[in-house]
């Protein structure tokens, strides 16, 4: 299964760099090993955790798969969320913004 999902510009990089090899997110799509992932770096609103209703995409992409999954409810994760692991399949790439 193909997912696309938002991601902040402070976390995009940290892929790019290499720093970064998991997400958590809320398991509200039956994510599973093997699933594909399209992250969109959108900008992040100033002092504000939440996402905007209508994000403004950077153009930055990038492709995952994901190669391990941890479930809520286990080591403080909220038991609707999950932590998952990944690989890179594509460099990020700019796509159309709109």
């Amino acid at each position: 299964m193909k997912h696309e999902l938002k991601i902040y510009p402070e976390f995009f990089q940290a892929i790019t760099l290499g720093k970064k090899t998991f997400e958590v997110r809320l398991n509200d799509r039956n994510y599973q090993c093997g699933d594909v992932v399209v992250l969109r770096e959108c900008e992040s609103l100033p002092n504000s955790p939440h996402s905007r209703p209508n994000p403004k995409y950077t153009g930055r992409c990038m492709v995952v798969e994901i190669t391990y999954i941890m479930p809520g409810g286990v080591f403080g994760v909220l038991s609707d969320y999950i932590i998952f692991s990944f690989r890179i399949c594509s460099s990020y790439v700019y796509i159309n913004q709109s």
